[in-house]
């Protein structure tokens, strides 16, 4: 049965050793997956985390690596070479850092998805993950580390346009979709919506809440996919381990690179 422990930062060192010697043999090779934070975002993972998880795995004898793959998005991560120079800038170079796109192919009921190779490849994965809020999902937290970050940028790319909305039929001009639109991307003309105002990035948050079914995820709902992704991964690492931060709780995930100043969405809780 998995155990779940609420733990402070003061302590976490000594708990995650306790927990990982009898979890992970010794000379492990372990994967530390985890977001390193866009450039210009001001609440990414604090490095201390990342580097608490290192130092217990050092000391237990195995061969630990901080691990994440590039982005789908136009951004410095788009690229490894530019991923590389966040992770140094951000405070993630106390360690021997993988950015890779080379991946498996996993085919699942509705994608076929590229799965990270390092991590399918590593004799462990510890997924690291900072909890926060999430445009498309609500909150992003172990899924979407895994459901985005386990995947290639071409994986993640699909994720995001199968979740982008389909207009069907039955529109009633109720305007609940756009109330929910959290990019302002819908207009309404000739008596439906149309999705073109700004951008869409396929939240299906339409599609889920429109009360006459009128409008449908091009794939399926967003949320569904990420799902999806995340199990493709899952199903192909050999172990794994999950350390959730709760701290720095952001309204925005870490991707965010936006000039307006993130609200933190409530105190810091623990890991």
């Amino acid at each position: 049965m998995n155990k779940i422990i609420l733990t402070q930062f003061d302590d976490f060192k000594e708990k995650l050793k306790k927990q990982l010697k009898d979890y992970f043999p010794e000379n492990s090779k372990i994967a530390i997956k985890l977001h390193m934070g866009e450039l210009g975002n001001k609440h990414f993972l604090n490095p201390k985390y990342a580097k608490s998880v290192y130092e217990v795995c050092k000391e237990l004898g195995y061969d630990a690596f901080l691990f994440d793959s590039p982005v789908a998005y136009t951004s410095p991560r788009h690229f490894s070479k530019g991923y590389y120079l966040v992770a140094k800038k951000h405070g993630f170079n106390f360690c021997k850092v993988k950015i890779s796109n080379d991946s498996v192919k996993v085919k699942e009921k509705y994608l076929t998805y590229e799965v990270c190779k390092d991590l399918i490849e590593a004799d462990g994965v510890i997924v690291l993950t900072h909890v926060t809020g999430h445009i498309c999902s609500g909150f992003g937290g172990a899924i979407k580390n895994l459901g985005m970050g386990a995947l290639s940028k071409k994986s993640k790319g699909k994720i995001h346009d199968g979740g982008k909305p389909i207009y069907d039929k039955g529109c009633t001009l109720c305007g609940t979709c756009a109330k929910n639109c959290p990019t302002d991307n819908i207009r309404y003309e000739n008596n439906r919506p149309y999705f073109d105002k700004s951008w869409c990035p396929g939240c299906s948050n339409c599609a889920v809440v429109c009360p006459e079914n009128a409008i449908k995820p091009k794939i399926a709902n967003f949320d569904t996919l990420i799902a999806e992704g995340a199990h493709a991964a899952l199903k192909n690492f050999k172990k794994t381990y999950f350390i959730n931060i709760l701290a720095n709780i952001s309204e925005k995930c870490d991707c965010y690179a936006g000039k307006k100043e993130q609200k933190l969405l409530g105190k810091d809780i623990g890991i």
